[in-house]
């Protein structure tokens, strides 16, 4: 569980143990949910209770003896997990997030919620950078029976040292008391040698081979997330950045990694949802981004084009290079058509999704990744 990254760390874990153990593993994610027959479609983070029992049944079904999931914090709000024991669990972050009337009344709801994952599981993983973390650490130690924190410092039981900046991707060490090894990614965003150390974390604790973890993570790709996408010296990364803190990461991240680069952002906020995502987001566009496209991203109820003006007075509080184009499919093939060389395009919020929830329904739509791939010509 975590604020953000939740869907690549599970997508690592899953691919370190379809490697060393030789097969395709079960999968419960955002992107997908896969439990030994045909992919299906996910619509939420955390299957309903019923639907998840099912999939675990039919994974067991497969004769597949090992899962790994999202949990989110709408999954113990809603009993989804009740009584669902984890042999690990992962704590990764926490941020302010899906705080609104459909969602949690507060932060502390919202929190508590994410922290019954420690309270449910054997082995209790946790990111030392995380807020909160004394409170999360001292929950895990009281019902774990194991607790493990990764961290950037040598008071964890495994962190991270000489991050090397490789195309694509990072080569960094992971340390441990005892020794010293290199692992290389090729996904792109340094938000995710974090996530790629949690689950190195899990799956070294689990007694994989080190040989096989490298190689799990080495090549892995989550639709959607942090797909770099480049053409005639133009750059187009398409991640599900929706928060204040994936898009405090992403910013920071590229500003690091591409030096100088003006970076454009297309994104939105979705209809009666955490309304403060709108002002937070808006506020870290105006303060990063050189120019905002503001479009449509799930407006349920609301009317998307009130969502982008109400965004846009938060970041006209740093600067006015904005254009608001409610029509998601149009705004991102104009963005693309207006990118020049040496720019980077961040499609923000939707990845690799094919609809668009509005007015009850989920609508289809091309997705992010789909259009941009076309108007590239790649």
């Amino acid at each position: 569980t975590g604020t953000k990254g939740k869907t690549t760390t599970t997508y690592f874990v899953k691919n370190i143990l379809d490697t060393a153990l030789g097969h395709r593993t079960a999968v419960l994610s955002t992107v997908e949910m896969y439990t030994g027959g045909e992919s299906t479609e996910a619509h939420l983070t955390t299957p309903e209770s019923l639907e998840l029992q099912q999939c675990f049944a039919d994974t067991l079904a497969h004769g597949i003896h090992h899962l790994t999931m999202e949990v989110s914090s709408q999954a113990y709000k809603q009993q989804r997990v009740y009584g669902v024991p984890f042999t690990v669990g992962l704590f990764l972050n926490l941020s302010e997030d899906h705080i609104g009337p459909l969602e949690h009344e507060n932060f502390e709801d919202y929190f508590q919620c994410k922290l019954q994952l420690m309270k449910n599981c054997k082995l209790a993983v946790i990111c030392r950078g995380t807020d909160r973390f004394e409170e999360i650490y001292a929950t895990a130690k009281a019902h774990a029976e194991r607790v493990l924190v990764c961290g950037k410092d040598s008071s964890c039981d495994l962190w991270v040292e000489n991050i090397r900046k490789e195309t694509p991707g990072f080569t960094f060490t992971v340390c441990d008391k005892n020794s010293r090894r290199d692992f290389r990614i090729t996904m792109e965003g340094r938000f995710n040698i974090e996530n790629a150390l949690a689950a190195i974390t899990i799956t070294r604790a689990l007694g994989l081979p080190d040989d096989a973890i490298a190689a799990g993570i080495a090549d892995v790709t989550v639709p959607g997330r942090m797909n770099v996408l480049q053409k005639d010296g133009r750059t187009v990364i398409v991640d599900y950045a929706h928060n204040f803190l994936s898009f405090t990461a992403l910013f920071r991240s590229l500003k690091q990694d591409y030096p100088g680069a003006p970076i454009k952002v297309l994104c939105g906020c979705p209809g009666h949802k955490n309304l403060k995502r709108r002002v937070d987001i808006g506020h870290l566009c105006g303060e990063y981004a050189d120019f905002v496209y503001l479009t449509a991203e799930d407006p349920g109820f609301e009317d998307p084009a009130e969502i982008c003006r109400e965004m846009a007075g938060y970041i006209g509080e740093f600067h006015h290079r904005y254009l608001i184009l409610p029509d998601r499919a149009a705004a991102v093939e104009q963005s693309i058509a207006e990118l020049a060389p040496g720019e980077i395009l961040i499609l923000a919020g939707k990845g690799e999704e094919d609809y668009q929830k509005v007015q009850g329904r989920y609508d289809f739509y091309e997705s992010d990744l789909a259009i941009a791939r076309r108007c590239l010509g790649l």
